[in-house]
């Protein structure tokens, strides 16, 4: 298996998270506001909860970027790249 080495910073990659789940955030929210049944409310809780959930991890990545002060993912010299 080849490593394809990307020049993608852990900020780059919190945003490009971050921007889609906030969005998705949105709809269930404003989902949640109309009629559904306890099933649908169900499963609405869930993408909402989940969703949250990756948003945290975003930030924890960027949080954890910002303290070790990397610039990218992982040591690309070790990988050869």
């Amino acid at each position: 298996m080849e490593i394809v080495c990307l020049p993608l910073t852990l900020r780059q990659l919190s945003h490009e998270l971050r921007t889609p789940l906030t969005g998705i955030l949105g709809l269930a929210r404003l989902l949640e506001e109309l009629p559904l049944t306890a099933e649908q409310k169900s499963y609405v809780q869930g993408i909402i909860n989940e969703s949250d959930k990756l948003v945290q991890l975003a930030n924890d990545l960027l949080q954890a970027k910002r303290l070790t002060g990397q610039a990218g993912i992982g040591n690309h010299e070790h990988m050869g790249c």
